[in-house]
Formats: structure tokens, sequence, C-alpha cells
């Protein structure tokens, strides 16, 4: 599973807006987003359904946004940035298509 180009490309902007221009511990401006998510599991661990979704509140799928240079990782909620009922993961195989 990986996140949507069209997400990816829209995050960024919307973190610079936030105040997120450069790495917190060196000021590098080159920060990277990862194009797959983190899970955090939160409560209790439930395996995913037959169709690969986890019941509510079981976890947090996490947006990475590290600094090359440092290495310095921030973790941040797909949920907040993702818009209505909008699919920001790409689940077929290989790389998702233009």
């Amino acid at each position: 599973m990986r996140f949507t180009r069209q997400f990816l490309s829209e995050v960024p902007p919307q973190l610079r807006q936030l105040g997120l221009a450069a790495c917190p511990v060196c000021h590098s401006s080159s920060l990277d987003t990862f194009d797959m998510p983190a899970i955090l599991p939160v409560g209790e661990v439930v395996r995913p359904d037959e169709k690969g979704d986890f019941a509510d509140g079981t976890v947090l799928f996490m947006l990475v946004v590290g600094c090359p240079l440092c290495g310095h990782s921030m973790l941040f909620d797909v949920a907040r940035f993702a818009r209505g009922d909008e699919d920001v993961f790409w689940r077929g195989p290989g790389d998702e298509p233009y």
C-alpha cells in the first residue's frame, strides 16, 4: 500500500502553510515525504479483515516526513490531510498508473 501521487503532491504545501518549511533539528530545507504509510497501532492490535481493512480505531495511518541530512523523522495523521472520502492509498500491484 502506497499513498497516491495526488495525495503526496498536496501534503508538502499544507505542511509549509502550517510552518514546517525546514527540519526542526538541523534546519535543512530538504524534507522528504515517504510514499508508504507508517501504521501505528492504538489500543488492542487487531488483524485486518479479508478486504485488508482494519476495524475503526485500531490503527492510525501516519505520513512520515524525514530529513535526509540528519535523519530526524516526524509522523502526521493521514486523516488530518485527506479531504472527505478521498482515497489516499494506492493498493494495486506496482506503481500507481499515471
